[in-house]
């Protein structure tokens, strides 16, 4: 699998992740609990942190060392 195909892949499983994770705490956790600027604010730092994630995960797959082939 080459490197871009790698970090694509991580990267969607890393997103997915985020998103299902601030889906499930705002509308099911916290159903009913807190205010619609609330939630606005907990789906904004779900952004951040997708955003902030997917950067390492390029980074380090592009990043690291091949192994010697000879």
């Amino acid at each position: 699998m080459k490197r871009w195909q790698k970090a694509l892949l991580f990267s969607v499983i890393w997103v997915v992740g985020v998103i299902g994770s601030g889906i499930l705490v705002t509308d099911v956790v916290l159903a009913g609990k807190i205010t619609p600027q609330q939630d606005e604010q907990i789906s904004e730092m779900c952004g951040m942190t997708c955003g902030a994630g997917v950067v390492p995960i390029w980074v380090f797959v592009f990043w690291r060392k091949r192994p010697h082939r000879g």
